[in-house]
């Protein structure tokens, strides 16, 4: 009995070690698997902390951060102040592994009956993400966001646990700093807008009140007065943002359903069956029949964005084929989601259907650096129980999933590949 779990902890730590320490030789060696990271830290991040040290009240009022949001630099300034320029990417880096300590505890919480070095390597896995691994190694605002968007998870789920708050009508704390720290995410990236919205119609659902909607709507008001006032002040939150980032395009549906085909698709495969095929069958035809009818008007005509399968099947095959039947796959999940019982798997993807259908460039990241959070917890843990059934060897196939996507994200970077699409 004791060898077989000296053998189990052998065989994880077989998996753990070496990710740790790729990990680590990323950082070392400047890695840059987003194929922007570099550039956006020496052309934009970096300029902006130093402008802000320089003259807080101009950049912050009228000069803007090139497009990103201001706490992520406001918190840095005294750090900046201290340390240099030279350590801001170390500290953000050093940062980084708080987000995965809250992963694991968060884990811990919502499956308390998994032994903790299975949690351990599934909080692990964001740092198989080219994305997340960019954000960390150049002073990226999403590691600094995604503390705090962390801590409000925790407060969310403290409410989805306590059955009886429900029947209250009454707005307690979890629900107060579950919106408070998703706000504060919300000023470090405003791409966290995505959850707030999430949270409110989930819990508006869950509490039927017309008192509690009003107390909730205040709420909201008070904490985003700030972005209202620069809204109005500055005409955009994000001063200094590139023209046109926001376009309305229904070419973005496909794309999304395809970017949700990739990462949902080493998670569903435990679960694919002859029985599940048969049980799906209306939700796999009405998938194909909205692909193929709306691939009649897909143009996407740009080598930036898209995702991983729309790259690669123009790459291959110099055609969108095998990124239609991508689409197709996602959509089947984002159906099979939407038919679930549980209402936050029914919710929580919407909103970020409704973001990325009105923005100009669709990145992958958009949906990567939430995906491994959402999945998790999130979604209902009866949906992704499958994951924990043989869950060594579930993991391992995972892992090489994402390993092999971070190579190939790697090397079509550094390559230059995209000059080919």
């Amino acid at each position: 009995m004791m060898s077989g779990k000296i053998k189990n902890n052998y065989k994880e730590f077989l998996i753990l070690f070496p990710i740790i320490l790729f990990y680590i030789i990323g950082f070392l060696l400047n890695e840059d698997a987003s194929g922007s990271g570099e550039y956006d830290y020496i052309n934009y991040l970096l300029v902006s902390q130093e402008n802000l040290s320089d003259s807080f009240y101009n950049t912050l009022i009228n000069e803007g951060f090139s497009g990103y949001t201001p706490l992520h630099f406001i918190l840095y300034s005294p750090l900046y102040n201290v340390f240099g320029a030279e350590y801001l990417r170390l500290i953000n880096y050093l940062s980084s592994f708080f987000v995965i300590y809250i992963f694991y505890l968060l884990l811990k919480k919502k499956f308390p009956e998994i032994k903790k070095n299975h949690l351990i390597l599934i909080s692990l896995l964001p740092t198989l993400d080219p994305y997340f691994r960019a954000s960390a190694y150049w002073f990226q605002n999403e590691i600094t966001a995604l503390i705090f968007f962390l801590i409000s998870l925790n407060f969310f789920l403290n409410f989805d646990n306590n059955k009886n708050l429900i029947k209250t009508n009454i707005i307690n704390k979890d629900i107060i700093f579950s919106f408070v720290f998703c706000a504060i995410a919300f000023y470090t990236k405003q791409n966290y807008v995505i959850f707030v919205i999430f949270y409110f119609i989930y819990y508006l659902i869950k509490i039927k009140n017309f008192k509690f909607f009003l107390t909730l709507s205040i709420l909201n008001i008070l904490i985003y007065l700030p972005y209202f006032y620069l809204s109005l002040k500055l005409n955009s939150f994000t001063p200094g943002a590139g023209n046109q980032v926001y376009l309305f395009s229904l070419n973005n549906i496909l794309i999304f359903f395809s970017i949700l085909s990739f990462y949902f698709f080493p998670f569903y495969i435990f679960k694919i069956n002859k029985n599940f095929l048969n049980n799906n069958k209306f939700k796999f035809i009405l998938s194909i029949l909205f692909v193929l009818i709306f691939s009649y008007f897909f143009k996407y005509e740009n080598n930036l964005g898209g995702g991983f399968f729309y790259k690669l099947s123009n790459l291959i095959l110099d055609n969108n084929f095998f990124f239609f039947i991508s689409s197709s796959i996602g959509l089947f999940f984002f159906i099979d989601l939407v038919f679930s019982k549980n209402l936050k798997n029914k919710l929580i993807f919407f909103p970020i259907l409704l973001i990325l259908i009105f923005l100009k460039v669709p990145y992958q990241e958009y949906i990567a650096i939430y995906f491994f959070y959402i999945y998790f917890l999130i979604l209902d843990k009866d949906f992704i129980n499958n994951i924990f059934y043989r869950l060594s060897f579930n993991l391992s196939l995972i892992y090489f999933y994402f390993i092999i996507f971070l190579i190939g994200s790697i090397l079509y970077n550094h390559l230059n590949l995209k000059y080919l699409i």
